[in-house]
């Protein structure tokens, strides 16, 4: 069971400096900078932070992504919600608790580029969920949560019957509540990003696994077939005591 949080990494720790850094310039913009220099801002109330916000062209933003700002696939995971430092704070915990352990595994560089990529993809699912799904293009996206849930992914994959703390769980039950709980969510109509969070778990298992990659595919495919064939083969045992002893020779062997 685990019961401490793993050694501060390099880049978990770079992670952790640039998040916290990037949120309190988030909230020096949003609460005080933002209300100043424009009128829109000050005019719209206590939902003017979500203006706010976007005038940063830093957060997720589909339509503002289709004109150019590609750069908001991977700097949305570094804008949280300017209300509460709550999201900000467990997402670097969490960061911590299943990074550290995979950086010392694969060393700084691998680890950064699991983490930046997951995120950059559980920022397209966005995209995509934006144009299929009605009222959800023009959603604002924020927060790391997206490489965060690759992470729990990966951790299922690679220990999936550890047992986490303080709840005695083991780390695939607690991505499939994850997911269960996502999906809860979404049907509740929760702020929560439906399609960031199941990006990055989707994600983070397809890089984990290598099942991302064509021949992986077709290969997993036919073992299906091959055990679907298998299971409808029947096995025929033959009862030497009902064999005609005519058709036995002088050893008792059934004679062809």
């Amino acid at each position: 069971m685990q019961f401490a949080f793993p050694p501060l990494t390099p880049a978990v720790k770079l992670i952790a400096i640039v998040t916290g850094a990037a949120y309190l310039l988030e909230v020096l913009w949003v609460h005080w900078i933002a209300a100043l220099v424009s009128p829109e801002v000050a005019a719209a109330g206590p939902e003017g932070w979500r203006l706010a916000v976007r005038q940063m062209h830093l957060a997720l933003h589909p339509p503002d992504v289709m004109r150019g700002h590609i750069w908001q696939l991977v700097t949305y995971m570094l804008i949280h919600d300017p209300v509460g430092p709550f999201h900000a704070i467990f997402n670097i915990l969490f960061c911590w608790m299943f990074g550290a352990e995979f950086e010392s595994r694969w060393g700084t560089k691998r680890f950064l580029r699991f983490y930046i990529l997951c995120g950059a993809l559980a920022g397209v699912f966005v995209l995509i969920w934006g144009a299929l799904v009605p009222g959800e293009w023009g959603k604002l996206t924020l927060g790391s949560s997206g490489a965060v849930y690759a992470l729990f992914a990966a951790y299922a994959v690679i220990f999936p019957n550890r047992v986490l703390w303080p709840i005695p769980i083991k780390v695939k039950t607690f991505v499939w509540v994850l997911a269960g709980l996502t999906v809860l969510y979404f049907l509740v109509r929760s702020e929560a990003s439906f399609a960031a969070h199941m990006g990055g778990l989707a994600s983070g298992w397809l890089i984990t696994t290598g099942n991302w990659r064509p021949r992986r595919i077709v290969d997993r495919i036919k073992l299906w077939q091959l055990k679907k064939r298998r299971s409808k083969m029947k096995v025929v045992s033959i009862d030497r005591s009902d064999t005609d002893d005519e058709g036995k020779g002088k050893n008792g062997r059934i004679l062809h």
